[in-house]
């Protein structure tokens, strides 16, 4: 029951790109657990807005999770998934078999392949003016 779990008061931040199966999970506990996101598109972990993630964490690896109410910010979807159990959901104890390896892996990957990889980088026809990206 999420009624009894602490909610943020900030919307986390959440560094990540369409195709990426790790980044998926992060997406779909984040939904399970009804929190408010700021989605930081990094297309293909190299475009959007990977140079100001490797200005945060180092390097432009995603999915990067920044959590402006705890100062707290990490890579590594299972850290992540672990992390938003604990501080906004039931315990990482409680999380569903469906966000756990190696099922996720395979059904976020499998998800991807179906939709062609979308999102994993720029399309060529996009418009120039998307260069100039808002978070989502």
């Amino acid at each position: 029951a999420l009624e009894a779990c602490k909610r943020p008061e900030k919307p986390l931040l959440l560094y990540e790109y369409e195709a990426s199966p790790y980044c998926r999970k992060v997406r779909e506990v984040c939904g399970m657990l009804d929190l408010t996101v700021t989605m930081l598109p990094c297309p293909g972990a190299r475009a959007g807005f990977a140079q100001e993630l490797q200005g945060k964490g180092g390097k432009m690896t995603v999915p990067y999770l920044e959590d402006p109410n705890t100062g707290r910010g990490m890579y590594e979807s299972d850290d992540i998934i672990n992390y938003l159990f604990d501080e906004y959901g039931p315990g990482r104890d409680e999380a569903p078999w469906l966000v756990r390896e190696p099922f996720a892996l395979w059904s976020c990957a499998f998800s991807a392949l179906a939709r062609g990889l979308k999102g994993g980088s720029r399309d060529a026809r996009a418009r120039p003016e998307n260069e100039q990206r808002e978070p989502v």
